[in-house]
């Protein structure tokens, strides 16, 4: 499992594949890497970076880790070492990706599997922004824990995506509750329901949401994205930078029925509302465990500690 790991670690830090040796401000590409030193100096700085809170909640926090700039330059000997480390880190990856589920480290609040998730309290919060919210509102507020995605930082600080089901038996959650856990308290929390799933046909459509081009940044990871409705929404993640801002990481899902990892590339958005209200849109290239390759695009609002019961 380490080895992979290290292979596939190695490969991103290799020259890309492709890319216009020319690059400008508009696809220079700042991807981030989980480190826990950096998340835990943003966490400890986080009044003073955050661009959006809710009830004193810093909603900029989730995934603020440390980054690199990438750039693309012309073909030489690293692109064919690149190749060779990346082919047999994803032979060794897909030996390894599939495993007997292991136990997670509890969770606040009692967070688990089979555990019942009730946020009934947003409702009031829905009713109030039913006509400027984009998100798909839950059918139900209510239901299963089936699944936790856990990305482990350090021995303090840890993401989890609690995926909730409306019966104990659904494969396909019914909303995803993403926090931040350090020390083992909720920091951050969100609520976020899918609001479409997109598999580009082809490599320029690929290279439209992951690279760009020189004169324009890729969907993921730019200064706004805006959804086919309309609306607009701006980065959160340094959102005075012009240049494409992400973070990518391997999530580790575990269910009843075993565990599995996914490959994600995520950029967190947010556009205000009325009442106060945040409209959170999270952009994520997905791999999962049989190597589909999609783009995932979800929307959803913060979520207060009182409004948080698990029983």
């Amino acid at each position: 499992m380490r080895l992979w790991k290290s292979l596939l670690a190695i490969s991103y830090l290799l020259p890309p594949l492709y890319g216009d040796t020319n690059s400008t401000s508009a696809n220079s590409i700042r991807e981030w890497n989980l480190s826990s030193l950096t998340v835990r100096q943003k966490v400890e700085n986080r009044d003073s970076n955050s661009d959006y809170q809710i009830d004193g909640i810093p909603q900029q926090s989730y995934f603020q880790v440390s980054h690199k700039k990438i750039v693309s330059p012309p073909i030489n000997i690293g692109y064919l070492l690149g190749g060779f480390v990346l082919i047999s880190g994803t032979v060794l990856y897909l030996l390894s990706r599939k495993k007997r589920r292991q136990p997670i480290k509890e969770l606040p609040l009692d967070l688990r599997l089979g555990g019942i998730v009730d946020l009934e309290a947003l409702e009031k919060r829905f009713k109030k922004n039913q006509e400027n919210f984009r998100m798909r509102i839950p059918r139900a507020l209510k239901g299963y824990i089936t699944a936790i995605g856990e990305v482990e930082l350090d021995d303090d600080i840890q993401i989890y995506n609690i995926y909730v089901s409306e019966n104990i038996d659904d494969e396909q959650p019914i909303f995803t509750l993403k926090i931040e856990v350090i020390e083992n308290i909720i920091s951050v929390a969100k609520l976020f329901t899918l609001f479409e799933k997109v598999q580009p046909s082809n490599m320029r459509e690929w290279e439209r949401w992951l690279d760009g081009s020189p004169d324009e940044p890729p969907y993921l990871g730019g200064l706004e994205f805006s959804i086919r409705s309309g609306e607009t929404y701006k980065r959160v993640w340094e959102s005075g930078v012009d240049e494409v801002v992400r973070t990518k990481f391997i999530e580790n899902i575990i269910t009843e029925k075993g565990n599995y990892e996914t490959l994600n590339i995520v950029s967190l958005y947010g556009r205000e509302l009325e009442h106060g209200e945040i409209e959170f849109l999270y952009l994520a290239n997905i791999e999962d465990a049989n190597l589909n390759n999609f783009i995932r695009i979800e929307l959803g609002i913060a979520v207060k500690e009182s409004e948080l019961v698990v029983i």
